[in-house]
């Protein structure tokens, strides 16, 4: 359709109970990571460093 955005998620996993999320994120963002930063609250994903994911 005209004007519409374009769908951009991350599927996230919970380590705990398995389950599956789709979350959605800007329609500019184009990696994982840029993804997991802005979910994560972070504006630059470059200062977005976890010691550990899982």
């Amino acid at each position: 359709m005209e004007n519409d955005e374009s769908l951009v998620a991350l599927n996230m996993q919970c380590p705990s109970t398995g389950r599956s999320y789709f979350i959605r994120v800007p329609p500019s963002t184009t990696t994982c990571h840029q993804a997991a930063a802005w979910i994560a609250g972070f504006d630059d994903p470059a200062q977005y460093r976890p010691v550990m994911e899982s």
